[in-house]
């Protein structure tokens, strides 16, 4: 409700919204655990790593071990509620391609505004593009309906000179 009054959404974009924050809330809560602990922990093997080269005993050297540390774990904890939280989830509905291979496609789960016309224009760019830098050619609705969109456009003549 908050979300709807406050972004102007309708209700699904709004559930679309709040469960996307909640994805990102607990994929944070995992990356952040997972950081911390790996910080921690490194802290005996930076140690070792000072006292077997000289490098590392570097007073520059002290912080950037442990934020290399601490973001590796990080990226880590991020993918374990996607990938493998996933796999052991009672939700699970068997072995599928996707769950098989760790794939998941935020996109299309939490694609905003899909019932929406689009009216900014960005239908028309894509088609533009689409009709230059594709290797296949365009089938013959697509391209008509590229030549009927160019042609529909209304443009001023005196803009031009």
């Amino acid at each position: 409700m908050q979300i709807q009054k406050t972004y102007g959404y309708d209700r699904t974009n709004a559930e679309k919204v709040l469960e996307m924050m909640e994805v990102k809330r607990v994929e944070m809560m995992w990356g952040t655990a997972c950081g911390a602990v790996a910080a921690y922990k490194f802290g005996p093997i930076q140690k070792e790593l000072e006292h077997a080269h000289s490098i590392f005993r570097k007073a520059w050297m002290r912080h950037p071990l442990r934020i290399t540390a601490f973001c590796a774990a990080y990226y880590c904890g991020t993918q374990i509620p996607a990938r493998l939280i996933r796999k052991f989830s009672k939700n699970n509905k068997g072995v599928s391609n996707d769950v098989y291979t760790s794939k998941f496609d935020y996109v299309s789960r939490f694609r905003l505004f899909e019932d929406v016309d689009q009216k900014d224009g960005s239908r028309e760019k894509m088609l533009n593009y689409l009709a230059t830098h594709t290797a296949d050619p365009l089938s013959e609705p697509a391209l008509r309906e590229h030549l009927y969109s160019k042609v529909a456009t209304k443009f001023d003549l005196n803009e031009l000179f």
